[in-house]
């Protein structure tokens, strides 16, 4: 369960997934603007991933466990945010999303959102697992309800980042369009 974000920009995602069949090239140049545009986004939402979640939660860099639990790794979970670019429309939606974040490092995926789908007895590992996880914060995990510690809030208070690249990555990709249209 994903949280979202939304800035609604009418037409883009048509115009590129029309690249992407027509005009390979110019789409491909197009989706490297955009992931370039929203590095700075993403290494904010990144810096906001603790060094360390919680004291016994580190380890030898091995899946460690029954379960093969990921060791939590501070460098992997700032390198692990990641945007990216699709065009494809989600079912039942009628909105496009072109421009996504996404955290790749395993334990840190488990840091901003365990808690979410997973009914733990406050008493069991995976009950205390999640109450510590959400000792530092204001708001405690909700058993079936979205659950992001780190990726939506740190992306909401960023955004204003966001928007301006993303216009501008909007005008380059609107004056690439009209050169091949005129050529």
């Amino acid at each position: 369960m994903a949280e979202r974000i939304a800035i609604e920009v009418y037409g883009v995602a048509e115009a590129i997934k029309e690249l992407r069949d027509l005009e390979k090239v110019t789409y491909n140049r197009i989706v490297k603007d955009l992931q370039t545009s929203s590095l700075p986004l993403a290494r904010s939402v990144a810096a906001e991933f603790p060094e360390e979640p919680l004291l016994n939660w580190g380890g030898s860099g091995e899946r460690t466990g029954k379960s093969r639990f990921p060791s939590y790794n501070a460098t992997q979970s700032f390198a692990g945010v990641r945007p990216t670019v699709s065009t494809r429309k989600p079912r039942g939606a009628n909105t496009y999303g072109i421009l996504r974040l996404q955290q790749k490092s395993p334990a840190a995926q488990i840091y901003d959102s365990a808690g979410s789908v997973t009914k733990a007895d406050k008493n069991s590992t995976g009950g205390r697992f999640i109450q510590n996880l959400d000792k530092r914060l204001q708001t405690k995990s909700t058993y079936n309800r979205s659950r992001s510690r780190v990726m939506y809030p740190a992306t909401e208070k960023h955004l204003p980042k966001l928007i301006p690249a993303i216009q501008e990555s909007l005008d380059r990709t609107s004056k690439i369009i009209e050169r091949n249209i005129n050529q």
